[in-house]
């Protein structure tokens, strides 16, 4: 009996050390100044120990605003959610407005009452959706573990255990903006930048 006891012990240590990733996701790497950029929040269970479902996301963001400018969300095609927005109370200030315009704010998501969301194969949550505003090369879009006064961090939820942190890595992305209709090409790679278009002969 001790012995099944401390079996599990073991597994509930284990399962309590699974983790969900949040991650950025663009639509379009390369987007035509004046265009939509749309990127995607998604929800991955790291694939350690058991499955995992999760409650709620408090996600802090952050983004190149001079370069892009957040237009709202779109749901199409997430998981089905209670909430999902930028909310006015609690934002530690970042939510200045809705949906926030000065480079930084905080998302909120909940899952529906008694119906957790399954992250094991990676859930859409949202996405956010920028007009590109400057055709300047790469513009970031950021995860950020705390910001605001009072701060406010990210947080993920698990979806058994009341209040349990969740949460894993956190991996941002980047639009490369180009002037319309497209004539430049960005390498995806940190300070480079090549422009150019075909050749006469």
């Amino acid at each position: 009996m001790r012995q099944r006891g401390l079996c599990f012990l073991l597994a509930c240590s284990t399962w309590a050390s699974a983790d969900v990733t949040l991650e950025f996701r663009p639509e379009a790497a390369v987007v035509p100044v004046g265009q939509s950029a749309r990127v995607g929040l998604y929800a991955t269970w790291d694939g350690h120990a058991y499955g995992r479902t999760i409650s709620a996301v408090e996600l802090v963001f952050a983004w190149d605003q001079p370069r892009l400018r957040l237009l709202g969300l779109d749901p199409a095609g997430a998981v089905p959610l209670l909430t999902s927005g930028f909310p006015s109370v609690g934002s530690g200030g970042l939510n200045e407005t809705s949906p926030p315009a000065d480079g930084n704010g905080l998302y909120r998501a909940l899952a529906m009452l008694g119906m957790p969301i399954d992250t094991t194969e990676g859930a859409l949550l949202t996405t956010f959706v920028f007009r590109a505003w400057s055709p300047a090369g790469e513009a970031p879009v950021s995860m950020l573990i705390s910001a605001g006064s009072p701060v406010v961090h990210t947080r993920v939820y698990d979806g058994v255990v009341p209040n349990a942190d969740a949460t894993g890595a956190l991996i941002g992305t980047s639009i490369c903006i180009v002037p319309a209709p497209g004539v430049g090409v960005c390498l995806l790679l940190p300070g480079l930048l090549l422009m150019g278009g075909p050749r006469r002969r």
